[in-house]
């Protein structure tokens, strides 16, 4: 069976993770490592809309809850950064200099 790249939004990783359906530390993952800092420059570079690796994901069929679950197989810190900013665990430091400050609820208006 040979995967086809597909293009998902941030919004859509928030939305499984809120259905349950997003995995992050699945088995043969570590857990999360990443430093403050940079979490705040990944969601900088988001922000500026430059470049961010790929994320990929092992979709799996959840037979009970007949829905789709997708285990985070490359990608696991740069989500939990985007769903912990999302959830406004996160306030941008100087690293991220044109947001400093600010929360996801911050930028609403931006």
């Amino acid at each position: 069976m040979s995967s086809v790249p597909q293009t998902y939004t941030i919004s859509d990783f928030i939305e499984w993770n809120g259905k349950r359906q997003l995995v992050l530390a699945p088995d043969f993952q570590r857990g999360s490592v990443w430093s403050p800092s940079a979490k705040v420059f990944l969601i900088d570079t988001i922000l500026n809309d430059l470049p961010m690796p790929q994320i990929f994901f092992r979709t799996k069929i959840d037979a009970t809850q007949q829905s789709t679950v997708r285990e985070v197989v490359d990608g696991q810190q740069r989500l939990r950064s985007i769903l912990e900013f999302a959830s406004g665990k996160i306030r941008l430091t100087s690293k991220a200099p044109k947001y400093k400050g600010k929360t996801y609820g911050d930028l609403a208006g931006c």
